[in-house]
């Protein structure tokens, strides 16, 4: 039913391009996506409110996945931590900032 979460998980998988425009059909869903080779996430798919427990309405595109130059342990934003500034992290949804690409990182 159209009421029911639907929960897509593809973690370390090597998955490249873009997360599918096509899956704007599903209502509620939570992603988890991060450490991919994910370089491209479609504006269509940061518009629906109920994605992410509803953490989209509130932030966007970051909500599914931190855009490249950022990261956050989860690899996207949330009510308690946000994508900070990550100068190597080159893909979608990166959860570790190597080599000292982030101010406040001691690496």
């Amino acid at each position: 039913p159209k009421d029911e979460t639907i929960q897509i998980s593809f973690i370390h998988n090597e998955l490249t391009g873009a997360v599918p425009e096509s899956w704007s059909s599903f209502h509620r869903t939570r992603l988890n996506l991060y450490d991919n080779k994910i370089d491209a996430l479609e504006d269509s798919l940061c518009n629906i409110d109920e994605w992410m427990g509803g953490e989209v309405s509130k932030f966007g595109c970051n909500a599914i996945l931190c855009p490249p130059n950022t990261y956050s342990s989860e690899g996207r934003q949330t009510s308690v931590e946000e994508c900070q500034t990550c100068t190597t992290a080159h893909y979608f949804g990166t959860r570790l900032c190597l080599g000292g690409g982030n101010a406040n990182n001691n690496n």
